[in-house]
């Protein structure tokens, strides 16, 4: 009998989230990687089986630049597996939301087509840039050094921690409800990358500045730094996305543009700590109050805030974004209190 709950990524932002809760579900979860026993290597086809072996449900997060996504979503359905959630990326079918919508129309679309053809019952996460880029992700080492340099202007995000997308992936693995359905997932308010090195300066006591570059100039440096011409286009793509205010719009507000079902999630509260052993430890909350009813998603649950009420002046929420698959996913895993500033 096939009972087990596949996670692919199971290492990454997403992925061990989302295994956390499977099993704080109770149910058998097979959470896989590269490193794992057995290994999930994408590149190698005669080892999927193994993989897919008694697997009921998955959580499919393709590797970054993996074009095996649809392959391996009919390899699943050929195994048997009932449910796939495939980990997409948000606008990657919005026209204009980047500035090079084909580059990841490339990387996600394809991917997408094969699972809704797989045959498996299949819901699409299209979650925006993670709040774990600050501490987990690609923004943690110029974090550290005091300067984050970005091509993204005075550009915002609604940034979104990976808590809350493993929270609705591990709801619609186990209990289902939303088949042949896209979903959207953005935070509740946009914060541009200058609000949120304030807020990480004031919470640390280090100082930490946002500079603003060109693209050039940003594309110079991935080049330097070994990264291939397809590599700088997806994550200059990805940014632009920031720069062009298309991440600043939430979930809620964008909900009649899009064919795709659109939701705002209320953030997690867990304090956790960010930044690093080398840092002042961090421990904030996010505070925010939904700005929409789940009445027509009443299978997700998010766990409610029992910390004390916001102070006067809070707005409420603070950093995350996408990169897994190609921004490998954005963050500050926590929260920082975002102060009146708008």
């Amino acid at each position: 009998m096939s009972n087990v709950f596949l996670v692919t990524g199971g290492t990454g932002k997403t992925g061990k989230r989302v295994a956390e809760r499977l099993r704080a579900r109770g149910v058998s979860v097979r959470a896989v990687s590269r490193s794992t026993q057995p290994a999930l290597d994408w590149t190698d086809e005669a080892g999927w089986d193994v993989v897919l072996d008694g697997v009921y449900a998955l959580y499919l997060a393709p590797a970054e630049g993996s074009r095996a996504t649809a392959a391996f979503a009919a390899r699943a359905a050929q195994a048997g597996v009932r449910r796939i959630v495939l980990l997409s990326a948000r606008g990657v079918t919005t026209p204009g939301y980047f500035d090079d919508q084909e580059v990841l129309a490339r990387q996600f679309v394809e991917g997408e087509t094969g699972v809704m053809a797989s045959g498996a019952d299949w819901t699409i996460v299209r979650p925006g840039w993670f709040m774990q880029n600050f501490d987990e992700g690609d923004f943690l080492g110029p974090v550290r050094a005091g300067r984050l340099e970005l091509p993204v202007g005075d550009g915002a995000a609604a940034w979104i921690d990976a808590e809350d997308i493993a929270a609705v992936v591990a709801t619609l693995l186990v209990d289902g409800g939303h088949d042949s359905k896209a979903i959207e997932l953005s935070g509740p308010q946009a914060v541009s990358l200058r609000e949120a090195v304030a807020l990480i300066s004031a919470e640390t006591g280090r100082h930490v500045e946002y500079v603003p570059v060109t693209e050039e100039t940003y594309r110079d440096r991935l080049r330097a730094s070994g990264l291939d011409d397809l590599a700088i286009a997806v994550a200059s793509a990805g940014l632009s996305a920031i720069r062009k205010g298309s991440e600043a719009v939430t979930t809620e507000a964008s909900g009649a543009s899009s064919a795709a079902t659109r939701l705002t999630l209320r953030s997690t509260c867990a304090a956790r700590p960010t930044l690093g052993a080398d840092t002042a430890r961090i421990a904030l909350r996010f505070y925010s109050t939904p700005t929409k009813p789940l009445a027509a998603f009443p299978t997700f649950r998010v766990p409610e805030c029992h910390s004390e009420s916001p102070p006067a002046g809070v707005l409420g929420h603070f950093v995350g974004a996408v990169f897994v698959a190609i921004f490998g996913h954005v963050a500050l895993s926590a929260g920082l209190r975002v102060r009146a500033a708008r």
